[in-house]
């Protein structure tokens, strides 16, 4: 129903590399909530998880290499769960909220991590956030589609389908990051 980017469209590692991934991000996220990103080392989260800090070095070259690792990890799991979503074949306004529950859900999974993360994500250097910024694209554009499919069937306005998206995941994220705003409205 959507044209939500596929598994063959974003590279991704299989098997062992993928475990790793897997690994890495975890244990990151966690160290991260527990320290914050500056007071984080290497060795730490090598140690969360239990592999060595070279294995560590075998995906990343440095600890800021780490911030786009866990960026694109949560993205790239949130496109699965959008590729999965696209296969229901379901009205656009209904695949709307889901999408955008699949990314409050992940929002809230990794709260204390992002509240390090983001902050450091904005911080960053022009030419490091190049590739976070094409990352963004990219996760913004995959809810942008659902968002013109439902445009073609007469469910949404015309507007303009990458900056209404945009405005909703950017609100999503602010919502991760204010506890006070999840309590007032549970």
């Amino acid at each position: 129903m959507t044209d939500v980017k596929t598994k063959e469209q974003r590279p991704r590692a299989n098997g062992l590399a993928a475990e790793r991934r897997s690994q890495i991000f975890e244990a990151a996220t966690r160290v991260f909530a527990r320290k914050g990103f500056h007071l984080a080392t290497v060795q730490e989260i090598a140690d969360e998880a239990g592999m060595g800090k070279g294995t560590i070095y075998e995906y990343i070259k440095s600890k800021k290499d780490i911030l786009y690792f866990a960026i694109s990890e949560v993205h790239e799991r949130t496109f699965e769960q959008l590729e999965k979503l696209s296969a229901q074949n379901l009205k656009p306004e209904i695949m709307l909220r889901r999408a955008l529950r699949i990314q409050l859900e992940l929002i809230e999974q990794y709260k204390d991590a992002a509240r390090t993360v983001i902050p450091e994500v904005e911080g960053m250097a022009q030419t490091d956030r190049e590739s976070m910024d094409r990352l963004k694209e990219l996760y913004i554009s995959n809810y942008a589609v659902i968002y013109e499919q439902g445009v073609k069937q007469g469910v949404f306005k015309n507007r303009d389908a990458f900056a209404t998206m945009e405005v909703l995941c950017n609100t999503c994220m602010l919502w991760g990051k204010s506890d006070s705003l999840r309590e007032r409205f549970k």
